[in-house]
């Protein structure tokens, strides 16, 4: 191992070194990727906040009609602005996005039968998310960049919106309240020690389900909110109302029973 270690190449880095960022907002990620090549076409740094307020009026006449891109005096169409001159420069920018693929294990019925390279290919129709990357002139992209930034406005400030009422309903705790966010979160495949290689075929997985729990301290004199996250973990793959309930009430029980919370 320690002769691979010297042998590695210095562009390839080790996971411990790279932060894995998953669960990342669709919509978000694919207006940070057109920035980035924004940036690069204009030769000067621009994000998603610089782009948003670009396409809005200023600050001192800013209202909802120009975030929900009613007002008549702002919107996408001053993004035309920054691009002048550069309409027809060559640029490549990535973008998440829908792809139909043929699943040639599935439906030999010839029901969906598809024309892939003059060669008939059968099998099931299907879409799958893919990271795509594209190259072309730049208006293009800027075409592509105005429709995302349509409703980007009113998705920035809805989020924000909605982390500031949250703050402000974790504030507000009373005693027997509790505020909890929850999701299923990935799929856990399992593993043993000392597993043979066939075993790779046949894995099983688990549901993981976290619970993050916001409360008053139970203690007396005590005035701090606390932070407090569980997980279930469940055989059960159904990901349905069912699992949810059934994980709100084990945690629910484990607040009253070890917190010695009085749950209204």
């Amino acid at each position: 191992i320690s002769q691979f270690t010297k042998m590695r190449p210095k562009e390839c880095h080790i996971m411990m070194s790279c932060k894995f960022e998953a669960c990342i907002c669709e919509v978000c990620i694919n207006i940070e990727e057109f920035c980035k090549s924004l940036s690069t076409l204009i030769k000067r740094k621009i994000d998603s906040s610089g782009v948003r307020h670009l396409t809005l009026c200023d600050n001192s006449e800013r209202s909802f009609a120009c975030i929900y891109r009613v007002c008549k005096q702002c919107g996408v169409h001053k993004l035309d602005q920054v691009v002048s001159g550069v309409a027809s420069t060559e640029v490549t920018w990535k973008q998440w996005t829908n792809v139909l693929i043929i699943d040639e294990n599935e439906d030999k019925s010839g029901e969906n039968d598809c024309e892939n390279d003059s060669k008939k290919v059968v099998g099931k129709k299907k879409t799958k998310k893919a990271f795509k990357t594209e190259t072309g002139p730049a208006r293009k992209m800027i075409t592509q960049m105005k429709e995302a930034l349509q409703t980007f406005t009113a998705h920035a400030f809805e989020a924000h919106w909605q982390q500031q009422q949250f703050q402000k309903a974790k504030k507000m705790l009373k005693p027997g309240d509790v505020l909890e966010i929850l999701d299923f979160a990935e799929n856990y495949r399992t593993a043993y020690q000392n597993e043979p290689q066939s075993i790779h075929w046949q894995y099983e997985q688990v549901t993981v389900h976290p619970i993050v729990t916001f409360y008053k301290c139970p203690e007396r004199n005590c005035t701090e909110i606390v932070q407090e996250s569980c997980v279930c973990i469940s055989p059960d793959m159904k990901h349905d109302a069912d699992d949810v309930k059934a994980f709100t009430n084990v945690v629910h029980s484990h607040l009253k029973n070890k917190r010695t919370l009085s749950l209204d």
